[in-house]
């Protein structure tokens, strides 16, 4: 039970170690373009699937840093039926937990 849990604190530390790697390489690239000035609205079409997630997330946590407003625009088109609605409450219940308003 000992080595699981040090296992997991590992993996977890790597995590962490591997996500601010990649928001310190966005900040850079867009410090770098001047993609962002303060009070900047941002609406992220987010499909769900882990790309749109991450790029959701990457910009929920530069909200205070650059001082903008992040928004999500999800369209559910209804192709996959149950699929469909399930990915879109998970886009809904995702941001929700971010306090990140939803369209």
């Amino acid at each position: 039970m000992v080595f699981m849990n040090i296992a997991i604190l590992l993996v977890i530390n790597h995590i962490k170690r591997v996500v601010g790697k990649m928001l310190a390489k966005v900040k850079a690239w867009i410090d770098k373009h001047n993609m962002l000035a303060e009070g900047d609205n941002i609406i992220i079409a987010c499909s769900g699937g882990p790309d749109s997630l991450a790029l959701l997330h990457i910009f929920d946590e530069f909200r205070l840093k650059y001082n903008i407003k992040v928004y999500a625009a999800h369209v559910d088109h209804m192709f996959r039926g149950l699929e469909s609605a399930q990915e879109a409450a998970f886009v809904v219940d995702f941001c929700q937990q971010r306090k990140i308003t939803c369209f």
